[in-house]
């Protein structure tokens, strides 16, 4: 399963970030009955901030890639964790 989701600016650097992480999986996971072994995403690299935050969730790198994000390249992360 792949996820996609973010957080209003002006909710971020309160603490917030893990905890609506793990909502968001929770979410997902049950809204698809998703049964796999991973749920990924995907972050631009310099969005080290979020970065840091799904590592706290629990998520880790497994791949680089470069994506286009509002017709733009950018290097991108992508990662996983166990369901």
């Amino acid at each position: 399963l792949w996820i996609g989701f973010g957080l209003r600016p002006d909710l971020v650097g309160h603490g917030l970030g893990v905890a609506f992480v793990r909502a968001c999986v929770e979410f997902a996971i049950h809204k698809y009955s998703y049964r796999g072994e991973f749920i990924r995403l995907g972050v631009a690299t310099f969005n080290q901030r979020a970065v840091k935050t799904y590592e706290r969730a629990g998520f880790a790198p497994f791949e680089r890639t470069v994506a286009e994000i509002n017709g733009k390249a950018f290097e991108c992360v992508h990662m996983r964790k166990k369901r």
